[in-house]
């Protein structure tokens, strides 16, 4: 699945979100110039009218405390190795299911982006249902079934979306654990793991050979270390991280042609 990400705004920033969704250079347009720009229950013609809906569904809040929530910034980002078979239709197609899953009585405004390879999408929901005033607050429960509900839809719609897969409760061979999108949920950042994953990945698919791997990883600052005398794993921040816990199989590694040694099946 995606990885998902909300962080709560205790000041109604309506417009500041808004305007970063929808004039930021990150936007996300295809090669006719084309983007999208989903509304639910917001109505009117641009971010002046967007932020007045949020403003006039606020008034229904049922429940006010010291520190409420106004709105939910809200970011489903994919792997970078998904991002060719992405299109906006499909994006389109996701962040429509996702916004019935976590609760069609929610305000939403949903725009696409797109950063240093990776094609995410923000939106910008209200902290309490439409005109009722209830609170849109998920439980950790319930955003685990959130997640799990659209990675079914996502698998099941756009399969060729592969590496946008969480498996959950393991530690998986090069994708995302479920592990890991609590803490990048929890913190806003990237686990370690992660960053190594995806620097390590990169120079694999730029290295045709062993050494070539090698001398670019020690561009990176990174460094191998060696186990049942084999290249085992990396050394990144002072920590070990096996090969196969990164998506890479030893084997492949110790085989001179790094080319030749891919397990295509895996790797397309």
């Amino acid at each position: 699945m995606p990885i998902v990400k909300i962080k709560t705004y205790k000041k109604p920033k309506f417009e500041y979100l808004l305007r970063y969704m929808c004039e930021s250079q990150d936007r996300l347009f295809d090669a006719s110039g084309k983007s999208f720009t989903i509304l639910h229950n917001v109505r009117g013609k641009g971010i002046g009218d967007w932020a007045r809906s949020f403003r006039e569904n606020e008034q229904h809040r049922l429940r006010t405390r010291k520190n409420s929530v106004y709105l939910n910034h809200e970011i489903i980002s994919f792997h970078r190795d998904d991002s060719d078979a992405l299109t906006l239709p499909k994006l389109e197609s996701l962040v429509r299911e996702y916004i019935q899953l976590r609760n069609p009585n929610g305000c939403y405004v949903a725009v696409p982006h797109f950063d240093r390879f990776h094609v995410h999408v923000h939106i910008c929901s209200s902290a309490v249902q439409y005109r009722t005033g209830e609170s849109m607050r998920m439980s950790r429960g319930e955003f685990a079934l959130l997640k799990k509900n659209i990675q079914d839809f996502q698998q099941k719609e756009f399969p060729e979306l592969s590496r946008s897969v969480v498996r959950h409760g393991r530690k998986a061979d090069g994708v995302t654990s479920d592990k890991e999108v609590q803490y990048m949920r929890r913190t806003g950042k990237l686990s370690k793991r992660y960053e190594v994953r995806e620097v390590v990945q990169e120079c694999k698919r730029r290295a045709g050979t062993q050494d070539e791997f090698y001398a670019l990883l020690k561009v990176k600052g990174i460094e191998t270390y060696v186990r049942g005398g084999k290249v085992y794993g990396v050394i990144y921040s002072g920590r070990r991280y096996r090969f196969t816990n990164l998506g890479i199989e030893t084997n492949v590694i110790n085989t001179q042609s790094l080319k030749r040694g891919i397990d295509k099946k895996k790797y397309r």
